[in-house]
């Protein structure tokens, strides 16, 4: 048998072909496929840590939304609170017997250094009988001028006043109607 040997060289587009190794269009893909995956992965990366931050974010708001609504809520609860108590107030007052507001009216609008030594209501007519002591006739005037500015009180006047010289002081006895109803008209 013969064996045929070829001793020419191989052309050289022969060569290069088989020197080339992986086609230059399969790097260049690779080298982009890469590059795209890169891009991707730092996309994402930074849109789950952007995503965090708001979530984190958020949480903080919630929680000062909590607050500020159980602020609300208890400021509520506390209005709702004062309203009875205001309510209960207003019944008390409206369940008192006109002839007691009148006391407690004369009583608050007494003007300094004057000292009552008794209040008396009678019922035929309604009315008050007070008695005290005062330094002057002008500061029993001034108490029967507080009584007739009260919204209240209809008719006030002197009954007696009397200075006492050995004491120094004037004694007094008024006399006060209340209005009809408990309110001036």
């Amino acid at each position: 048998m013969q064996n045929r040997i070829n001793l020419l060289a191989p052309p050289a587009d022969t060569k290069r072909q088989d020197k080339k190794g992986p086609s230059m269009v399969l790097v260049i893909a690779g080298v982009i496929i890469l590059a795209l995956s890169a891009a991707a992965y730092g996309s994402m990366f930074f849109l789950s840590y952007r995503t965090a931050a708001k979530i984190e974010e958020n949480k903080v708001k919630i929680e000062k939304l909590t607050q500020v609504s159980a602020a609300a809520d208890e400021l509520s609860r506390l209005k709702k609170e004062k309203s009875e108590v205001e309510g209960a107030i207003q019944k008390i007052d409206a369940a008192k017997p006109v002839l007691t507001r009148c006391m407690d009216e004369a009583a608050r609008l007494l003007p300094p250094l004057v000292t009552l030594r008794s209040m008396n209501m009678t019922v035929n007519p309604r009315s008050i009988d007070i008695k005290g002591t005062a330094p002057s006739y002008d500061v029993v005037a001034q108490f029967q001028a507080n009584l007739l500015d009260s919204e209240i009180l209809n008719d006030v006047y002197i009954k007696a006043s009397v200075r006492d010289e050995k004491a120094g002081y004037v004694v007094f006895n008024l006399v006060i109607t209340p209005a009809e109803g408990g309110i001036k008209q």
